[in-house]
């Protein structure tokens, strides 16, 4: 009879020491973070170099190896896709649209898998702007 309770009573301290253990939490933006490509159409415009239509864009496209990293929420990313600025985009488990609400701009990503990224942000001024289309690449 002793020997039964022992065995029940050493099951149960070794089931609450396990149970009591620290586990590594696993973060679904773990599979989006690290290095990534950015194929980057990047349109400028503004009011004041007037010609025949009001105002002239000028486009320009670059690649640019940038960077995902974790953002200031639990869904968040920061995507550094031009360099000198990033742009923090939300996330959900599936990856769906996400937009984008800022002081200076706007925008939605939209998450292909965790390897491809569609982000598209519009900066806000008076007279003046900045579009940005992107394509990212996990490397």
């Amino acid at each position: 009879m002793r020997s039964k309770r022992s065995k029940i009573l050493l099951l149960f301290i070794i089931s609450l020491t396990l149970g009591s253990c620290d586990k590594d939490r696993v973060d679904f933006r773990d599979a989006y973070t690290g290095d990534w490509e950015f194929y980057v159409i990047r349109r400028v415009w503004n009011i004041s170099w007037e010609d025949t239509y009001g105002y002239v864009s000028i486009w320009d496209t670059t690649t640019h190896n940038g960077s995902i990293e974790y953002g200031s929420g639990d869904s968040s990313l920061m995507v550094n896709f031009i360099p000198n600025w990033e742009v923090e985009t939300g996330i959900e488990m599936d990856g769906k649209k996400y937009y984008i609400y800022g002081d200076v701009f706007d925008g939605f990503s939209i998450f292909y898998g965790t390897d491809s990224l569609y982000l598209w942000v519009l900066t806000k001024a008076l007279g003046d702007g900045e579009e940005y289309k992107v394509r990212g690449k996990k490397l």
